[in-house]
């Protein structure tokens, strides 16, 4: 056997030879037998010589002294890297085996079984067949599908094209749209991420700001701030379950935020569109047929009438009068002062303002519980739960009047807190009460459970009465449609004198 672990031409012979052999009689093969049964033109002391010097080099070996040979693991690894050579398969079984392969190319999970029994049947024998570990199981995409009651289907893809599908049980049922929008949300937060990649950055002893910094654009900065605590902290398990409360009532605020605000804004508006584009372009058409054959208008049709006529005058001022304020209010909104102005104007809107103003606390209680440590350190504390609050105005407040407050001039936190004039009695009075029993912590989680259940219950209670106001509103409008309408069937001519 040279340098690079080939053996001499003989030696292959004499171990194909044995490995076959082998394979024939599941016995241990003698010098005599290769001779006798394969003529070889050498004696059976030379191939005995042989024998042993592949037994010498691993490839193979004897269960005991009197014995034959037996091919070892080394010796078939040789055998098929090496001596096989390449096996051309009859054109049948070829094209039976693309067939198959070509049913399941959609289906990546039944190309196991179907690898391992086509390679059984060709090999006449058993077959085992393993994936292959990617070090990376690199996430695609994945959908919720709602089955029956609080079960859910959970359908994930993965890059590699592998599908994995699980069966979950939900606290309480939630229809598809619902799941619709936790799979697209779920999707745009995971997309191309990997928690390889995290957990080879821990295990190398990088910071945890470091490593869940660079992923800020996948789980959001508060998101990353807390796992990066985690990362360090020794209660991981609070912290991670406090992330994941955080990023489900962040979700909840802005859906709900979503459903108070800005549907009911464009139902509203396009319900007022269209009564000014009936009663501006539609009606006039059939009220003019009647004013030709001067017909007396009843007063409800005429007047309606006179209203279109100061519509078709005055459509491109009303429009500009409508149309410049709404750009110039999305503009102004989306600016630093602008998002602070509506943020501020928010907490007063009646209803709405209150339940949104609770939402914030109830975010900045819980994740001023996560992290408070009653140790000097907290004043960053403060400042991580104003940023996660979700209200700019209660953001600056607390940032421009509490933590100068605390820093320079020296005030308790609850003083502080309460000079920024953004919490609400019941808030200050929880962390006026934690303060004095030592108890602090657990009075901002008993605010934040306390506000989430309110919140919770009202929000719906109010949306549905927004809800119930849109469609008065609709109901109205189209009331008032079909009498102006209607109207017209019982206008007659004039009657000649």
């Amino acid at each position: 056997m040279d340098q690079n672990g080939q053996l001499t031409a003989r030696q292959e012979t004499i171990l194909g030879l044995t490995v076959r052999e082998y394979v024939r009689s599941a016995s241990p093969v003698s010098s005599r037998a290769l001779v006798d049964r394969y003529g070889l033109p050498v004696s059976s002391a030379t191939v005995r010589n042989e024998l042993a010097y592949l037994e010498e080099t691993g490839h193979l070996t004897h269960p005991h002294t009197s014995a034959g040979r037996v091919p070892t693991h080394e010796g078939y690894r040789y055998f098929v890297e090496r001596l096989l050579g390449e096996v051309e398969l009859p054109l049948r079984e070829r094209l039976t085996i693309v067939h198959q392969f070509h049913q399941a190319r959609h289906n990546l999970e039944q190309w196991m079984p179907l690898a391992a029994s086509t390679l059984a049947q060709a090999a006449r024998g058993a077959a085992v067949v393993t994936a292959p570990q990617s070090d990376e199981a690199r996430y695609k995409h994945l959908q919720l599908i709602s089955t029956r009651g609080v079960g859910v289907l959970l359908v994930m893809v993965l890059q590699s094209g592998m599908v994995k599908q699980r069966m979950l049980t939900l606290a309480e049922p939630l229809s598809q749209r619902e799941l619709a929008e936790a799979s697209e949300r779920l999707n745009q937060l995971c997309a191309g991420s990997t928690a390889r990649e995290i957990e080879r950055d821990l295990k190398e002893g990088k910071e945890g700001q470091e490593v869940y910094g660079k992923h800020e654009d996948v789980f959001g900065k508060f998101a990353s701030y807390m796992l990066a605590i985690a990362s360090t902290s020794g209660n991981m398990a609070q912290v991670f379950e406090s992330t994941a409360k955080f990023m489900e009532r962040d979700a909840e605020f802005k859906k709900n935020l979503r459903r108070s605000l800005l549907m009911p804004s464009i139902t509203f508006i396009a319900i007022i569109a269209t009564l000014i584009f009936y009663v501006g372009y539609i009606f006039p058409k059939t009220a003019e047929m009647f004013a030709k054959f001067d017909i007396t208008l009843p007063p409800m049709t005429a007047a309606t009438l006179d209203v279109s006529y100061w519509i078709q005058g005055n459509w491109l001022i009303m429009t500009l009068a409508v149309v410049i304020p709404i750009i110039g209010l999305v503009v102004f909104v989306r600016t630093p002062k602008g998002r602070l102005w509506f943020d501020r104007v928010l907490l007063k809107i009646p209803v709405i303002g209150d339940l949104m103003h609770k939402t914030s606390i109830e975010i900045f209680a819980r994740v001023f519980y996560t992290l408070y440590s009653g140790s000097g350190e907290n004043v960053d504390v403060i400042r991580v739960a104003a940023e996660a609050c979700r209200n700019r105005y209660m953001e600056k407040q607390i940032k421009t009047v509490s933590i100068p407050m605390m820093l320079k001039e020296g005030k308790g936190l609850v003083e502080s807190l309460e000079a920024a004039k953004v919490f609400t009695k019941t808030a200050m009075g929880r962390f006026r009460l934690g303060a004095e029993s030592g108890s602090l912590r657990d009075n901002s989680k008993q605010l934040a459970d306390y506000y989430e259940l309110q919140t919770s219950y009202k929000m719906e209670s109010v949306i549905d009465s927004i809800n119930l106001s849109i469609s008065m509103i609709i109901m109205i409008v189209l009331v008032f449609i079909t009498i102006v309408s209607s109207e017209t069937a019982v206008i007659q001519p004039n009657t000649p004198m």
